[in-house]
């Protein structure tokens, strides 16, 4: 009877994986730009713990001085780092945002803020 369930278990487990991963348009950019090497099941759990932020023109996904609560992957939009109203950078999609203040534990050394329509995953 165990020899019959391990086996139907593992029938189970190959069926699953061989059955196809839908990912909508946005997560598999997201996937092939930054997650290729991570298999795929597990990029799944990854989007089930995060989610999309939409930021309108000049809403701010950092601030500076504070320590940003997500890391973030830019979707759509181009952001501008800026310090004391100087622009520093314009971001691209597939960039990550806040990464060395979210991975060091520091605040944001500077703002970054949504320049036209902007999306992220978090």
């Amino acid at each position: 009877m165990m020899f019959i369930l391990i086996n139907a278990v593992q029938v189970v487990r190959l069926l699953l994986a061989r059955h196809p991963i839908g990912l909508s348009q946005e997560e598999r950019w997201i996937y092939e730009q930054l997650f290729s090497r991570v298999d795929a099941r597990a990029f799944t759990k990854l989007l089930a713990v995060g989610h999309f932020i939409d930021l309108e023109p000049e809403q701010r996904l950092i601030q500076h001085g504070e320590r940003p609560e997500h890391l973030m992957v830019l979707v759509s939009g181009q952001p501008r780092v800026q310090k004391q109203q100087r622009e520093l950078a314009t971001m691209r999609p597939g960039q990550l945002i806040g990464e060395l203040a979210y991975i060091t534990d520091e605040p944001a050394s500077a703002d970054v803020v949504a320049h036209g329509p902007t999306r992220c995953f978090a």
